[in-house]
């Protein structure tokens, strides 16, 4: 991921970071689980998976992301930016933030059964951020 220089329009410095503070601290899971590569790709891999469990998200992301045509760029994409929502000064994780937002105000539709999603939906968000009510979809 240190090969990436920019993100969104946004510079990365990794040899200087700003000397502000981070979101989360050192000591967080989110730190001691983002520094071990395996744990990392595992991690990822298997969030990849829960989010295409719900019909909407996997739609959400099919039809409005670059997902089908360059999955390992969106991947690159959405790991720089939890790395900087994680590690980042909080200036710069509050514009990756409010960048993510923005995409996410756009993405709208329906499943292929015609089932409306938002990407903002607070149920969606929830089950992609995995704040600890994960179930899995009735829909499966």
């Amino acid at each position: 991921m240190t090969d990436m220089t920019s993100y969104l329009g946004w510079k990365i410095d990794h040899g200087q970071p700003l000397g502000e503070p981070a979101f989360l601290d050192p000591g967080s899971v989110h730190w001691r689980v983002y520094k071990n590569p395996i744990a990392l790709a595992v991690g990822g891999v298997a969030a990849v998976l829960l989010e295409f469990a719900d019909p909407r998200i996997r739609s959400g992301v099919w039809d409005h992301s670059t997902f089908k045509t360059d999955p390992i760029g969106r991947s690159r994409r959405t790991g720089v930016a939890a790395m900087v929502g994680v590690y980042g000064p909080q200036s710069a994780a509050r514009r990756v933030i409010q960048g993510v937002t923005n995409m996410h105000g756009r993405v709208a539709g329906n499943t292929p059964s015609g089932e409306a999603y938002k990407a903002l939906d607070v149920e969606l968000l929830n089950w992609v951020s995995g704040d600890g009510r994960i179930r899995v979809p009735e829909r499966l």
